[in-house]
C-alpha cells in the first residue's frame, strides 16, 4: 500500500477543545472561531466556551483563544509556557523576543497564521483581523478544517525498524569478477627463465672444471 493522505489522517484525530475570550471589538470574530470549533464536534459533545471576559479560560481546554489587543496576562503565557496552545488576535501584543514564523498561508502566499513555539507550548497569532473583509477564508466551508489542521498537534515521524531495511537472505549470490592472472604468469615465465640460464651457467662452470 502506498502512504497514508495526511489530510485523512488528521481527520482520525480528535479535535481539539477551546476555550474562546474576547473583548467587546472582537465579538464577531469570536463568532466566527465558535462556528468553526461547532463545525469539529460530534453530536454529543458540548458546545464551544465562549466569553466576552477577561477573565482567563479554563487550564483544561486544548487551546485558548484570547481575542484581546494589547499585552498578554503573564498567567496566560505562563499556562503556554506549561505547554498550552494560545490563538491570539492580530492586535495581541506579543512578548519582546519572539520570532514568529509563517503557520498558514493563503492561495496567493500571504500570511493568515503566525505561530513561535514558547517552552513547552505554541503562540498562534492571526496576521488579520478575524472579518470577512481582510479575511474571506472565514467564509470558505473549509476554514473549519483548515484551522483545526493548524491546532493540531505535528504528527511524530514515522519510525520504521531496521529489519524492515536489512538485505534479504537466501538470493542468489552475484558471481564474482575472475582473477586476472596475467600478471603472474609474466612473473612466472620470468622466473623460470632465470632459473633455466643459472642452470645452464651451473653446467659450463661444472665442465669447465
Amino acid at each position: 500500500e502506498g502512504p497514508s493522505d495526511p489530510a485523512d489522517a488528521a481527520a482520525d484525530v480528535e479535535a481539539p477543545t477551546i476555550a474562546i475570550r474576547h473583548e467587546s471589538a472582537h465579538r464577531d470574530g469570536a463568532r466566527y472561531l465558535r462556528a468553526a470549533a461547532l463545525a469539529w464536534r460530534d453530536g454529543d459533545e458540548a458546545a464551544p466556551d465562549v466569553e466576552e471576559s477577561t477573565a482567563l479560560p479554563p487550564a483544561d481546554a486544548d487551546v485558548l483563544a484570547w481575542l484581546h489587543a494589547g499585552p498578554l496576562p503573564p498567567a496566560l503565557l505562563q499556562r503556554v509556557q506549561q505547554g498550552a496552545q494560545l490563538l491570539l488576535a492580530v492586535d495581541a501584543e506579543l512578548p519582546d523576543g519572539i520570532a514568529t514564523a509563517t503557520a498558514w498561508r493563503d492561495a496567493a502566499g500571504q500570511p493568515l497564521l503566525q505561530a513561535a513555539r514558547l517552552g513547552e507550548g505554541r503562540l498562534l497569532q492571526f496576521a488579520r483581523p478575524l472579518a470577512p473583509a481582510a479575511m474571506p477564508q472565514l467564509l470558505a466551508a473549509e476554514f473549519p478544517r483548515q484551522l483545526r489542521d493548524q491546532l493540531l498537534p505535528a504528527p511524530a515521524p514515522g519510525v520504521v525498524a531496521a529489519a524492515d531495511h536489512a538485505p534479504g537472505t537466501g538470493g542468489v549470490a552475484m558471481a564474482q569478477a575472475p582473477l586476472d592472472l596475467r600478471p603472474w604468469l609474466a612473473l612466472a615465465i620470468a622466473l623460470l627463465a632465470l632459473l633455466e640460464r643459472w642452470m645452464a651457467t651451473s653446467r659450463r662452470r661444472g665442465a669447465a672444471a
